[in-house]
């Protein structure tokens, strides 16, 4: 939708799998919160177009494997914040649209 702000916050606990994707377009801007506990798999894909700012910030604890994946395209920013705890492992994917950001 146009000039949306999403927000969306999500706990899991207790061997759940969150599994969160986010479309947006026309200047919106999403902020996707997720606090897993307890071998809990997170994983957030967003897709952004036309001047939209993805913010992600995950926070795993205790073997949970948080796997991020961002496609940008147009000027668009994104902010990715993880902390881990034990034996926590973190992929990072970003593809941009050209060379801007290196």
């Amino acid at each position: 939708m146009d000039n949306v702000a999403k927000t969306i916050r999500t706990q899991g606990m207790h061997n759940v799998a969150n599994t969160i994707r986010t479309q947006s377009k026309d200047n919106v801007a999403n902020t996707v919160r997720t606090q897993g506990m307890d071998n809990v798999a997170n994983t957030i894909r967003t897709q952004g177009t036309d001047n939209v700012e993805n913010t992600i910030r995950t926070q795993g604890m205790d073997n949970v494997a948080n796997t991020i994946r961002t496609q940008d395209m147009d000027n668009v920013a994104n902010t990715i914040r993880t902390q881990d705890k034990n034996n926590v492992a973190n992929t990072i994917m970003i593809q941009y649209k050209d060379s801007r950001h290196g």
